[in-house]
């Protein structure tokens, strides 16, 4: 299994993100680099590495990456890790997707604050 903390770290030195042999940008869209683009995501936020923030925030954005099974998920990993426009583009597309996912598992482990601001309540 790849480590995204070393991939980040050849950022510095290389200029390039890579994980099984691929640059992030030609990662597949799959569970797997899903994860990892969200590790990077992480370490991006730790370090304060705009680059790195904004290339997983691209990858994850990606419309073959958000589905109803993984925006609530991605939308909160975006809001945890200073990622605006990921959280924007998942925002939108959960209220688009809100009949269906008010009644999934995901709707109900979201944290309050998170499902006013889905449900456009003001505090």
């Amino acid at each position: 299994a790849e480590y995204m903390g070393v991939a980040a770290v050849g950022h510095f030195y290389t200029g390039r993100i890579e994980a099984d042999g691929r640059e992030l940008g030609a990662w597949p869209l799959d569970a797997h680099h899903v994860g990892l683009a969200l590790e990077v995501l992480q370490l991006a936020d730790l370090w304060g590495v705009e680059f790195l923030r904004q290339s997983a925030e691209v990858f994850l954005a990606s419309p073959g990456v958000r589905d109803v099974y993984n925006v609530l998920d991605l939308w909160a990993h975006a809001r945890a890790f200073h990622a605006p426009q990921l959280a924007a583009v998942c925002l939108f597309d959960a209220r688009a997707m809100l009949s269906t996912l008010a009644q999934m598992p995901q709707f109900e482990r979201l944290e309050p604050e998170l499902r006013d601001e889905l449900l456009g309540r003001r505090k």
